[in-house]
């Protein structure tokens, strides 16, 4: 929604200016975690700016850098008004509490899929409120992560029940998208997690928590395992939608997106310096296929 778009851009370029003015007027005072956050995030945009001014859609690459630089604003601000565990810990929290009924929206379309729109391209997959199989299961699979973290360094027994229940709806709503980029996200952020506990080493919880988290995050795949391999092999029917390939438009959905995946790494090996640009690869692609 454009409205959306515009109050995000003000909100991250106001954020942005004000952390810079901040900063500017508190010289070297600050301590090395702001430091290392700010030059970080400096390099990041510089590396994009650099793309996008080779880019071979400017345009494209201009209103993506306008995007990366609201984030970089947001971004900046949490880093520096979040202050201790606590407040760290209360974000978190609230992140997981407003998943929750999202994923309770994707659960009911899953088992009530009259509730999807009639005109959709995503039969049998829950949708949620955000009417696309991915963008849910890319929402969900950041939360996941967060829930599963909180409730290791949580003390309250009965919060911990609670984030673990959590953890088990908001995974059965993740594999119940079908959407192969979120689990494959949700990976990435659960080695991170381990990464992060084996590097601090007083975070990790008791064996029986880690293995119930463990269950909580395996039984709703266990449990949907069929459907996912009935839908990864390419058996086209317009009776059952739960025989369908992932990609309903296609055959062999699998062999499509290996297709598109060793196609994407020869365009991009066109231009191997300063890429396609930020926002443009699209037309990378296009233009190496054409």
């Amino acid at each position: 929604m454009p409205w959306a778009q515009f109050v995000f851009r003000s909100l991250g370029l106001t954020a942005l200016l004000v952390v810079s003015l901040r900063q500017l007027n508190r010289g070297f005072t600050r301590s090395d975690r702001q430091i290392r956050v700010t030059r970080s995030m400096i390099f990041y945009v510089l590396v994009s700016a650099v793309s996008a001014a080779f880019s071979i859609h400017r345009g494209k690459s201009l209103e993506a850098m306008l995007n990366l630089l609201a984030i970089t604003g947001l971004f900046l601000a949490a880093a520096m008004l979040v202050r201790g565990s606590r407040m760290l810990r209360g974000f978190a929290l609230v992140e997981v509490l407003a998943a929750i009924p999202v994923a309770a929206y994707g659960i009911l379309q899953h088992f009530r899929p009259e509730l999807l729109p009639a005109a959709n391209s995503y039969p049998g997959r829950a949708l949620g409120p955000f009417g696309q199989p991915n963008r849910l299961g890319g929402y969900l699979a950041a939360a996941i992560p967060v829930a599963l973290a909180l409730s290791f360094v949580i003390h309250d027994r009965a919060l911990k029940g609670a984030l673990l229940l959590a953890v088990f709806g908001l995974m059965f709503c993740l594999v119940a998208t079908y959407s192969r980029g979120a689990w494959i996200g949700l990976a990435a952020g659960l080695l991170v997690l381990a990464a992060a506990l084996f590097r601090w080493p007083e975070l990790q919880p008791r064996p029986a928590h880690l293995w119930t988290s463990l269950a909580c995050v395996a039984l709703p795949a266990l449990l949907l395992l069929p459907s996912i391999i009935a839908r990864i092999e390419a058996k086209p029917s317009s009776k059952a939608e739960w025989r369908l390939p992932i990609d309903p438009e296609r055959e062999g959905s699998g062999a499509m997106r290996l297709v598109i995946w060793k196609e994407s790494i020869a365009a991009g090996l066109n231009r191997p310096a300063v890429g396609s640009g930020i926002g443009a690869f699209r037309e990378a692609y296009d233009r190496y296929k054409g």
